[in-house]
């Protein structure tokens, strides 16, 4: 089981803490995988930080009542299941990685499904848009689905049901792979609009903090 945790800033220092302290926090002291998002420096910051953690299934709530981790940010967690639509199935995609920054850049993009529609519905269209983005965004290495179980977040952010992972091995290919033509967004747009309500997106930097696995 995975667990998605989404965390903004109550004040400075949030990231040299994260990448010092996070793995140290008791709820974590078993969990086998353990990686962060960190905002890419001259992007827009949609969250301050993102955590990535396998874990049993108290980790959401574990990390709810971590009261260092409110003091610092404003926190939201819940599980997930993960499907890898492209790149290898094993976590994290530099294989043999035990920690350290991830070369490349992570695109992710928050889903929440068009008003009325049913989770199952949302999640069957959104397993279909693999396919096509495989076709379309040419320049992605790796691409990943995490499929939440219940929304995520409140207020503007109330109901993510999901966020995608495009990884991409370096800026230039984000800047030129992600489409190559007009076309290529209106086919991707046309698919979106067919299951996508709302969606926010952020580029990031993705740091794993501990693979047991590697």
């Amino acid at each position: 089981m995975k667990t998605l945790v989404l965390m903004r800033a109550r004040a400075a220092g949030l990231e040299a803490w994260l990448l010092r302290d996070l793995a140290l926090r008791p709820w974590l002291a078993d969990a086998p995988q353990l990686a962060v998002y960190l905002p890419a420096p001259d992007g827009p910051a949609l969250y301050d930080a993102v955590i990535e953690v396998r874990a049993g299934p108290g980790a959401a709530a574990a990390a709810l009542a971590d009261a260092d981790l409110a003091a610092r940010a404003q926190v939201w967690a819940g599980a997930c299941e993960e499907l890898i639509g492209k790149g290898e199935a094993r976590w994290p995609a530099a294989a043999g990685m035990a920690a350290g920054p991830v070369p490349g850049v992570a695109l992710l993009s928050f889903l929440r499904p068009l008003p009325g529609m049913e989770r199952a519905a949302f999640l069957g269209h959104w397993r279909a848009h693999v396919a096509l983005a495989r076709a379309v965004h040419w320049g992605m290495n790796r691409y990943g689905q995490n499929r939440m179980a219940e929304p995520l977040g409140e207020g503007e952010e109330e109901g993510w049901l999901g966020m995608a992972h495009l990884h991409f091995p370096d800026a230039h290919s984000l800047r030129h792979g992600l489409f190559r033509t007009e076309a290529d967004k209106a086919l991707i747009a046309a698919d979106v609009a067919g299951f996508v309500g709302a969606h926010q997106t952020m580029e990031a930097r993705w740091h794993i903090l501990r693979n047991a696995s590697a």
